[in-house]
């Protein structure tokens, strides 16, 4: 499906789309319209959405932005750090959205990233390769640039932050 294929998207270093990160959540409260018996991810998915014009990545994104997050899975309340790197010295947003049904919207935005060093995305030191026949390389030793701080109620899902730039013509569109 097309939700899949965006999934598989965001694990290549080069998209605007940073790796999923799945949040299990332990215990959490049901909300939304579904009543206090409703499994809590059926009340979140119930919640509004973004239209995908919002979060949806165009094609593989850019080259410009290339990042990850330093786990896969955190519980709720636990931090997730992001590595980026930059081709230039410019502004940054970190969006994080959570995968759902949502209206039928594909996502809902449920905060922003703190900035620890934007700065360090500009300067990057290059990834290794640690297996040359198998094309992969390790960029573990980029310098952390946002932080996430799981809320301690989120629901269980996967969650992906999505990078944007600013619009370089003013056009109420940023990149990203």
């Amino acid at each position: 499906s097309r939700s899949e294929r965006r999934l598989s998207r965001t694990v290549q270093v080069y998209t605007y789309m940073l790796p999923t990160v799945a949040i299990a959540a332990a215990a959490a409260t049901a909300a939304g319209s579904c009543g206090a018996t409703a499994s809590p991810i059926v009340a979140e998915n119930q919640l509004p959405g973004v239209p995908a014009t919002e979060w949806d990545v165009n094609g593989a994104g850019s080259y410009d932005v290339q990042g990850f997050a330093t786990r896969g899975s955190v519980l709720p309340g636990a931090r997730v750090h992001f590595k980026i790197a930059m081709a230039h010295e410019e502004t940054l947003r970190v969006d994080i959205y959570r995968l759902g049904w949502y209206g039928g919207d594909g996502a809902r935005k449920v905060g922003e990233a703190t900035l620890v060093d934007v700065r360090a995305a500009s300067r990057q030191p290059p990834c290794v390769k640690t297996e040359p026949e198998a094309e992969l390389w390790d960029c573990g030793n980029w310098d952390d640039v946002a932080v996430f701080d799981v809320p301690p109620d989120a629901t269980s899902g996967l969650y992906f932050a999505r990078a944007v730039l600013p619009d370089p013509l003013g056009r109420g569109d940023p990149r990203g």
